[in-house]
């Protein structure tokens, strides 16, 4: 547990070092947040792999994405969720495959070198305090680059967590 609290936190300092130094370059007339609505009629199973991609099945590769919101938020996790998606799919594309599927909301703000996700499920950055925000790693390891930079395996396992930065310690 504390390993993986040290890795959020350098993960977060990381995050933070990049998105300000892209906002210092950013013109916020690039800034696009993508949205879908939230329907609790169109759920789909845990057992349903979804494939949004028109690709050959020999060019796509299976994911697993894990969705942790605090217990405060009162929104269900998401575990283990089977996600078909091409071959060279990131991050990003994975979480938007999951946003389709499910007709949730997921906004992402895109500017000059940099994706960076608000909202999950309806649960944006700061809905509980201003120091609250979203998080990712593949395979319980921590990423050093954008989720839209970050290429995805087979297999790959995705936690996106909702955290309280002032809650992370070394």
């Amino acid at each position: 547990m504390r390993k993986r609290l040290v890795r959020n936190i350098l993960f977060v300092l990381c995050l933070l070092s990049l998105c300000l130094g892209a906002a210092a370059c950013t013109n916020y007339d690039d800034v696009k947040v993508l949205d879908a609505e939230y329907s609790d009629d169109i759920k789909g199973t845990e057992d349903t792999t979804i494939n949004n991609d028109t690709t050959d099945n020999s060019e796509q590769i299976t994911v697993y994405l894990s969705i942790d919101y605090p217990d405060e938020a009162k929104i269900s996790d998401v575990d283990d969720y089977p996600l078909t998606v091409s071959k060279d799919a990131t991050v990003i594309d994975a979480l938007e495959t999951y946003r389709d599927a499910e007709n949730t909301i997921v906004s992402i703000e895109t500017g000059s070198g940099y994706s960076y996700v608000t909202n999950i499920g309806g649960l944006s950055e700061g809905d509980l305090g201003k120091e609250w925000g979203w998080v990712f790693e593949v395979n319980d390891q921590i990423v050093m680059e954008s989720a839209d930079v970050c290429k995805l395996e087979a297999k790959d396992e995705i936690q996106w967590e909702y955290v309280n930065y002032n809650e992370l310690s070394f």
